[in-house]
């Protein structure tokens, strides 16, 4: 499924906000969103989308041996999720300018790859439009502050996303209204977890304090204050 005009170029922007790949945010919402004005396009085989999605592959490890050597072990990980969008730009780039717009699913998966024989029916193909867009979403969430303004630039993301797919059985108010409760139990729901685990590190801190104290003791465990004498003097 294709997404709607700028979509993706204002999922980038946010990924760039949050992430202040600027550079990179710009030039990639503008080779996608100018598809949409630029007829050219190619004709990628099997071969060309497979050697594209390892160069995907090959910039993922790239990115992470350099990681390894520039960065603390604690933030490989953290920091590696918000590069993903640039990791797979040659993988959207490529189905967005081919003629089919759309990728066979042999080359996402390793297991497909290898087999030759799928019986009478062929290999389904998908677009990866909108599994690009949550990766973008997840780069940029792992990379946010918390803040109320990126919860609601998130919630008009989806409006967005979902108002082209909306069911035109129902009355355009009653989507609203639903869209709106949506948005404020999904505000309320996330704010009522973070406590949760607030909560529960507390306690559980509290449960394991409480279990040392059991078994420990408590002239020893923790300080050793009053028996400094006895450690480094004389008993007289």
């Amino acid at each position: 499924m294709k997404t709607p005009p700028l979509l993706t170029a204002a999922t980038l922007a946010i990924w760039a906000w949050q992430t202040g790949f600027w550079f990179f945010g710009i030039v990639i919402a503008l080779i996608l969103e100018a598809s949409r004005l630029i007829e050219t396009r190619w004709d990628f085989s099997l071969s060309d989308f497979k050697r594209i999605a390892d160069s995907c592959t090959i910039i993922f490890v790239i990115m992470a041996v350099y990681l390894m050597f520039s960065t603390s072990p604690s933030k490989i990980i953290f920091t590696l999720l918000q590069w993903l969008p640039i990791s797979f730009f040659p993988l959207i780039f490529a189905q967005t300018y081919s003629v089919k717009n759309r990728i066979d699913i042999r080359v996402l998966s390793l297991v497909s790859r290898r087999q030759k024989n799928f019986g009478p029916k062929p290999p389904s193909s998908i677009n990866i439009s909108y599994p690009y867009l949550m990766t973008v979403v997840l780069a940029a969430s792992i990379a946010n502050v918390r803040t109320p303004e990126f919860y609601n630039a998130l919630f008009i993301l989806g409006v967005w996303a979902l108002f082209s797919v909306r069911s035109r059985r129902l009355p355009f108010l009653f989507w609203v209204m639903i869209v709106i409760f949506a948005g404020f139990s999904g505000y309320a729901g996330h704010i009522g977890l973070h406590r949760l685990q607030v909560f529960i590190e507390d306690k559980g801190m509290d449960w394991y304090m409480d279990a040392m104290r059991g078994t420990a003791d408590p002239f020893k465990s923790i300080t050793a204050i009053g028996d400094i004498g006895t450690l480094k003097l004389g008993n007289r």
